[in-house]
């Protein structure tokens, strides 16, 4: 397992300013054994250019070009050109620490784990990184299994369990899995699954990966209704996943797409919207466990509707 071959897939598409520094981290990886494979997603600036350099000293790096399909396209091509025992994904506009797949492959082999996590720090189009300690993206040495996994990060927002970047997987946990075409936050909807064919997790605290921050990302992006759809459709997505996997994770998944729909449903601007907005509202309070919240829980689930309605009120009189 110490020389295991580890596959990283990375997707690209127009990102022709990071892409260099990207592979520069993975190229100089001290894990020497990597097959690199870059998937051009039918960009339309000089990213295939880039990797062309690298194909040519490097022969581990492997350049597929196709017709744009999305992230979720990319990916799923990456996932049948692989030959490694071991996977890692790894967006076009990020990087790695030196030593980021040889200390996660240590942990595979010293607790015969399923993933391996590490840590993660945001940084920005100005090449600022952002140091925070309570960062989501930040774990701590331990070994969990799948279930406190998904209980982080519904308890805790450790968003980091999510994305399917950050993690060296064992190729087996991605046997017959796909992300959907078509779908934003495209990683829920393959995260319920991809925990369920595994048992431990090794989390690592040291900083291995770095995450950019751009604007005009998703994350960034204003609350347009199509925007605020795509944020609740994965929640719900995972509601019924968890449905009638574990009641306490069907407790954090249902209070997850709840606070969703409060903190959205204020800025829906087609009414047939926000009319469903509150119907969700209104079915997923009602399957609520309340012995399960604080009493500040409570009297927010149960005034949701009145507080969505007198914040609509007010935003519209200060306009």
């Amino acid at each position: 397992m110490i020389n295991s071959k580890v596959s990283i897939i990375i997707p690209v598409y127009n990102v022709e300013s990071y892409l260099d520094r990207c592979l520069k981290s993975v190229v100089e990886q001290t894990y020497s054994n990597i097959e690199i494979i870059v998937v051009d997603d039918g960009s339309i600036d000089d990213s295939y250019k880039i990797v062309e350099k690298y194909t040519n000293v490097d022969e581990r790096v492997v350049l597929y070009r196709k017709n744009n399909g999305g992230l979720s396209s990319a990916r799923n091509y990456g996932l049948s050109k692989m030959t490694g025992d071991y996977l890692l994904f790894l967006d076009g506009d990020d990087f790695l620490s030196e030593e980021a797949i040889s200390t996660l492959m240590e942990k595979f082999i010293d607790n015969e784990v399923d993933i391996s996590v590490g840590s993660a720090e945001y940084f920005y189009e100005n090449d600022h990184i952002k140091k925070d300690n309570e960062s989501s993206y930040r774990l701590k040495d331990a070994i969990i299994t799948s279930d406190e996994a998904v209980y982080q990060y519904f308890a805790e927002y450790r968003s980091i369990y999510l994305s399917a970047c950050f993690k060296i997987y064992k190729k087996s946990v991605f046997d017959g899995i796909e992300f959907p075409i078509g779908k934003i936050h495209e990683d829920a909807y393959v995260f319920p699954i991809i925990y369920s064919n595994c048992k431990k997790i090794s989390t690592c605290k040291e900083i291995l990966f770095y995450y950019l921050q751009r604007e005009g990302s998703i994350t960034n992006s204003k609350f347009t209704d199509n925007y605020i759809k795509n944020e609740l459709d994965y929640r719900l997505f995972l509601v019924e996943a968890f449905n009638d996997i574990n009641h306490e994770l069907s407790f954090f998944s249902k209070k997850e797409y709840c606070n969703a729909l409060i903190s959205y449903g204020k800025f829906c601007s087609n009414v047939d919207f926000y009319n469903y907005v509150i119907s969700e509202l209104k079915r997923v309070n009602n399957l609520l466990d309340y012995n399960l919240l604080t009493f500040k829980q409570k009297i927010k689930y149960k005034f949701s509707i009145q507080y969505i309605s007198l914040y609509r009120l007010l935003r519209r009189k200060t306009k």
